[in-house]
This record gives structure tokens, C-alpha cells and sequence, in this order.
């Protein structure tokens, strides 16, 4: 990657809009600069009457689990109220949704690469989405409009200058689109990642249509991002192909005929988790995005072939499954847990953990468990300062990156006191790993969280589980 000014250049191969009609395979390689990035494909078209989206958004609460959390919690159902999204697609000249239209009356947009842009009927649809009474989010008042490649650069991530990326009330950022960047991807994934350790803002992006293309390197190759793919499994599967081959994407997966739709609907499932925890003021550190991310993995709903490759954490089609908010929410509400202290049927703890050291999580199953999921989310690390090129002596951004190696173990105590392992999830790559039992008998259980690298630091870790009785 070389850096211009004022605009900076990526050698993508492409950029495109997720659900756009006819895209199969990447086009031929494209220059594109930060100033707006044309989409490879034609935008596809979300015209859809009202009565429709109801429907459609009926469907969507159910299969995702808002409507039994309506159903238990009525009025205190959190909606995404007070949470700010910054919603990213579309070239810099035409990025904007519909702002006038009926759907989004409530709802502020604010553009920040100015209001003279045309609108963008893919970036309408996936607005439909979330905002707006008939959205998956409706208490989002406030929602930040950028083009993707303005977004990559000096509007936000700052790619490719020595400056850090900059500050701005969004928590969530929703990617509707994908780019085959090659090795060029390296420096805004890297500067996702910090932006998410250090912020504990979430970033969701969508793998690519198709399930005979290749895993994307933007946006949803990040270590500390959410990659989101479908139900059908028509996307992008298996593993990354930049920083760090091999690792498991999609992260997780929704009801959805599209990873456009797919993409919003999570990013508005986190919006209601996000809210949750921003009332939880007893569990501060339930707003840390290792917290949110690892409770809504283990809230998923395994398909029946659900199973991770050996060595892998997540099962390549599906992630760590379908997302069920309403078991994240009980996971998310039930924690904290206190060392030493037995765990319930659903919780999670945010802790420390040193080189070679080991945590140990009782629980005591009174009765018999149809499902039992566990997930261990931490970050990649990345430098993140402004440091001096020693060839050069100018002013660089460093994002020198490093990643602590955790494990994952559950072992059933026997009566005389010993263990014995049931099952282990001890990826090398990844930054996340998972377990997941049907049908547990009552005992006693025992999960382990171990760490095996060298850095000297200690590191971060969320701990979720759900039980499904």
C-alpha cells in the first residue's frame, strides 16, 4: 500500500454491495481511493411497501428471538435506545439512504461526507433494517452515514496516516459490503482491531454471497469484528485468506436470504444487548465487547450439522450458529460470576489471565440440559501510536499486532473427585473458542480456561454460557 495526499489508494480487487443481483465472482482489480469507492456491482434495489416490511420484520423478530423477549419483558424489552450506529456503504457520491422516508420518521441520519450525495436504495434497504418503528432496532434515534472507502480513510480509520482513527459517539458499525483487498487489507483490519480493544466498540461485517467464494479481507476478516453470514449458508465459508490464514469466518449467522440483510439484523441484536448492559450499572464490565461478543455466541442455536472442524473453534458454515437474543440476553443479565462462586445455568465473567495460568468455573447441573453452550472471546492487541519510520523519520501509525493463545476445556468431576475431559476447544489461530454439548446429564462440571503463549502481559477474556433446559 503507498500513501497520496490527500486521498489514499488501496490495489482492491473489489468493492462491492453484499445482495447485489448478478454478483457471482470478484471482478478484474480496481484502484480505489478513499474518496469513494464504485461499487463493482449494480446496487440492488430494497423497494419494499409497508405492509410487507411489517411482515418481513414480524418474521425476523421471531426467528431471532426478539419475540420471546417481548413476550417475557414487555415494555422493559431493550430496543437499542440510546445507542449510536454508524452505518457504512455506498461511494461518496451516492451513500445515502432515503432520510424522508416514512419508515425512518424518529430517526436523525447524519451524513458525514455531506448531504449533496444521492441516495442509495441498497443502503435504504439495509437501513429498513434496523431503524424506524418496523426496524429490528427502533430505538436507534441517531445513525452516522459514511461511504466505505471514505469510512477506511480520513473520515474514520484513518488508513494509511500516521494519525490514529478518530473519535466519534458511534458503538456499532454495520459493513454491508466486501472487498478482496489481498495483503492491502492488513492495515485497516489492524486498525479495526484496535479500535475495538481500546473502545470496546463493535464492528459487524458481512462475508461475501455465494458459498463458493472465497472469505473477503474487508471488513469481516478482523480478529475483534463480528463476521456475519445466513441461515442458508450461501456465503462465503470456512477461513480467512489475509492476517492470519486459516482462522474461522463467518463468526455467526442470521435468517436472512442475503449477508446485506443478514449484516444489519446482527448489528441490531447487539444494539439491544448493547442497551442492556448500558443498564446493568452494578456490571460495568458487561459493556466490554469481549462481554457482548461472547454472550451472543453462546446464545446461538446450533443446526443440526453444526460441528467445528478439528482444531477450529466454529463450524465453518455456520459460525458459532444462529443468532437467539433472547438466550444472549439471559446470559448477558445473569453475570457477572465471582471466582469461586458456582455458576447457574447462564452467565458470564470478565477477567485477567496470565501467561501459564489456569481458571477453573464450577457448575453444579441439577437436572438435565438439551443444550449447553460455552464461548471464550479475547483480542488481538495492536500497538496503536505514532511512531517515527527509522528510514524516513517521518510520523507513522504503528500497528504492530500481538495475540495471547487461551484454551478452552470442559471436564465432568467424578464422585471420587477426578475429572474426566468431555470436550476441548484449543485453536492456535483464533481468537475465540467454543463447546457446545446436547442432552448433558446432571453432575458436576468443571470448564477451564488456560493460557500458553509467552507475552508477558496479562490479557483479557470474556467467559459466556447458555443452557437450554
Amino acid at each position: 500500500m503507498r500513501r497520496t495526499n490527500p486521498l489514499v489508494t488501496y490495489a482492491w480487487v473489489a468493492l462491492l454491495a453484499l445482495g447485489a443481483p448478478g454478483v457471482r465472482s470478484a471482478p478484474s482489480a480496481l484502484h480505489v481511493k478513499e474518496a469513494g469507492a464504485k461499487p463493482a456491482q449494480p446496487q440492488a434495489k430494497h423497494r419494499v411497501p409497508g405492509a410487507q416490511q411489517a411482515t418481513r420484520s414480524s418474521k425476523r423478530c421471531k426467528r431471532t428471538g426478539v419475540t420471546a423477549l417481548r413476550e417475557r419483558l414487555g415494555a422493559r424489552t431493550p430496543t437499542g435506545l440510546g445507542i449510536v450506529i454508524g452505518h457504512v456503504e455506498g461511494d461518496v457520491d451516492a451513500y445515502l439512504p432515503r432520510m424522508g422516508a416514512p419508515n425512518f420518521r424518529g430517526v436523525t441520519f447524519r451524513p458525514q461526507m455531506g448531504k449533496d450525495a444521492r441516495h442509495n436504495d441498497h443502503t435504504t434497504g439495509t437501513c429498513k433494517v434496523i431503524y424506524g418503528a418496523k426496524g429490528m432496532a427502533p430505538g436507534v434515534k441517531f445513525v452516522d452515514l459514511y461511504p466505505s472507502g471514505a469510512w477506511i480513510g480520513s473520515a474514520y480509520l484513518n488508513a494509511g496516516r500516521p494519525e490514529p482513527p478518530r473519535v466519534t459517539e458511534a458503538r456499532i458499525f454495520t459493513h454491508s459490503w466486501v472487498a478482496y483487498a489481498g495483503e492491502s487489507s492488513a492495515l485497516p483490519l489492524r486498525r479495526v482491531d484496535y479500535l475495538i480493544d481500546t473502545r470496546d466498540i463493535m464492528v459487524i461485517a458481512g462475508v461475501n454471497n455465494g458459498a463458493k467464494t472465497k472469505v473477503p479481507g474487508l471488513m469481516c476478516s478482523s480478529y475483534n469484528g463480528i463476521a456475519v453470514g445466513t441461515h442458508r449458508a450461501k456465503h462465503s465459508r470456512g477461513y480467512t485468506v489475509v492476517e492470519g490464514a486459516g482462522r474461522c469466518k463467518p463468526d455467526i449467522t442470521t435468517h436472512a436470504g442475503t449477508t446485506s440483510i443478514a449484516t444489519p439484523i446482527i448489528a441490531a441484536m447487539v444494539a439491544r444487548l448493547m442497551e442492556t448492559a448500558d443498564r446493568m450499572s452494578h456490571a460495568p464490565d458487561a459493556k466490554r465487547s469481549e462481554v457482548l461478543k461472547a454472550v451472543l455466541f453462546a446464545g446461538t442455536h446450533k443446526p443440526k450439522k453444526w460441528k467445528p472442524a478439528p482444531g477450529k473453534p466454529l463450524d465453518e458454515t455456520w459460525g458459532a450458529g444462529i443468532v437467539q437474543v433472547d438466550r444472549s440476553y439471559d446470559a448477558l443479565t445473569s453475570g457477572p460470576v465471582l471466582p469461586g462462586q458456582t455458576a447457574g445455568a447462564n452467565g458470564w465473567v470478565f477477567r485477567k489471565i496470565s501467561a501459564q495460568e489456569t481458571h477453573h468455573y464450577e457448575f453444579d447441573i441439577s437436572g438435565p440440559a438439551r443444550a449447553w453452550g460455552t464461548a471464550l472471546v479475547w483480542h488481538r492487541r495492536v500497538m496503536g501510536k505514532q511512531v517515527h519510520d527509522l528510514l524516513t523519520d517521518q510520523l507513522k501509525w504503528s500497528t504492530a499486532a500481538r495475540m495471547a493463545n487461551l484454551d478452552l476445556r470442559l471436564y465432568r468431576i467424578k464422585q471420587d473427585g477426578s475429572l474426566k475431559l468431555i470436550a476441548e476447544s484449543t485453536s492456535k489461530i483464533d481468537n475465540n473458542e467454543h463447546l457446545f454439548r446436547r442432552n448433558v446429564s446432571p453432575g458436576r462440571y468443571r470448564v477451564v480456561v488456560s493460557r500458553k503463549d509467552r507475552f508477558d502481559q496479562p490479557w483479557d477474556y470474556a467467559l459466556a454460557w447458555s443452557m437450554k433446559r
